[in-house]
């Protein structure tokens, strides 16, 4: 085996033992998730919006046509790779050994930038209410009106603006 691919799969190894651990850390054990809430997402998150609050555009837009236009290279340069496969082998290989170690940050960025909160406790058992079968609009309705009126209450605390 090259040098080349060894480096690419030892990266590659050590982003799987550090997702599987984020994996195993995040929904077993409720400090974790609260050291992730308080250290890590709070401080991102507050640094995003004075970022972003800069910013007159959305740069998640962005960020998505940029990540299509990848794809679509990618894609084209996969076939002209396979079209020229006895030539192209190894840049074929490096190619997909760059696609998995990108993925794997990019899934790494995503649980550490918001992923986390999957794992937090939900508002109805964070505020005490009594979980219900929701299966009406009226009810659906009723709770929408009911976090309205909650974040109301809150918001001139934050910001002068009305979530409505």
């Amino acid at each position: 085996m090259k040098m080349r691919y060894k480096n690419k799969l030892i990266g590659i190894l050590i982003l799987i033992i550090v997702l599987s651990l984020v994996q195993y850390a995040l929904p077993a054990h409720s400090k974790v998730v609260t050291f992730y809430n308080h250290y890590i997402f709070h401080p991102v998150q507050s640094l995003r919006n004075i970022i972003f609050s800069i910013i007159p555009f959305s740069v998640g837009d962005i960020l998505y046509l940029a990540g299509l236009a990848f794809l679509v290279i990618l894609v084209v340069r996969w076939i002209w790779y396979l079209k020229s496969f006895g030539e192209r082998k190894h840049e074929l290989g490096t190619s997909m050994l760059r696609t998995v170690f990108v993925g794997g940050l990019v899934y790494f960025m995503f649980i550490l930038g918001w992923g986390g909160n999957y794992y937090k406790p939900s508002l109805t058992s964070y505020w005490g209410l009594q979980p219900q079968n929701v299966k009406t609009d009226s009810s659906l309705a009723a709770y929408d009106a009911y976090l309205i009126s909650k974040l109301n209450n809150y918001a001139p605390g934050y910001r002068s603006e009305s979530f409505q």
